[in-house]
């Protein structure tokens, strides 16, 4: 990657996980990086360019499962890991809402999700459809737990208002989000044999 853009990426990191989403645009980019917004389409052709820079970085820092494992293990052990590295960038989320897979290491993670849903018995003009139920599933899941934590975070020794309150800061947000990816994956066994009988 060229230095400037080397530039552009960190600063367009910085902005997503300090200042939110909303805050992603070039005019704050430009800033960053000392350029006028004008001088910022010399190395991007689009602010959507910006998106698939962080995605591909973030997706060059999944770790995937080492040993061949069954399919069901191996999909929890991979979107597992993808929650754990979407929880390292704040607000990293909102850019798995406006992109699809077409940069190489997105692209690679997509392919073994797939194989590994395929393997599940899942008739592969259908995989698609999983992955995304599995893949929102995950961000859904992010964006919550990074609110709850945040909302806790600020003020420890208030008492929850409501009930759920309570139950939310108490969580095990690792356990629960295992619970629900088994219960999807679950579902997904259930339907394949469903259509057997």
């Amino acid at each position: 990657m060229k230095p400037m853009l080397e530039k552009i990426l960190n600063a367009s990191i910085d902005i997503l996980i300090n200042e939110g989403f909303a805050a992603l645009n070039t005019r704050n980019i430009a800033k960053k990086v000392n350029i006028k917004p004008s001088s910022l389409y010399n190395h991007i052709s689009r602010k959507f360019d910006v998106f698939i820079f962080i995605s591909e970085h973030f997706f060059s820092d999944i770790i995937y499962p080492k040993k061949a494992k069954e399919p069901k293990t191996f999909l929890i052990e991979l979107f597992n890991n993808f929650r754990k590295e979407l929880l390292k960038y704040r607000h990293i989320t909102s850019i798995f809402l406006e992109v699809v897979p077409d940069s190489p290491k997105y692209l690679e993670f997509y392919q073994k999700a797939m194989e590994s849903i395929n393997k599940m018995g899942i008739d592969k003009k259908y995989c698609f459809s999983y992955f995304n139920l599995i893949f929102n599933y995950v961000l859904m899941y992010v964006y919550d737990e990074e609110y709850f934590k945040d909302k806790f975070q600020y003020n420890e020794t208030a008492e929850p208002a409501l009930f759920y309150d309570k139950s939310l800061k108490e969580m095990d947000f690792d356990k629960y989000f295992v619970n629900g990816l088994e219960i999807i994956l679950d579902g997904f066994i259930s339907k394949k044999s469903r259509k057997h009988h």
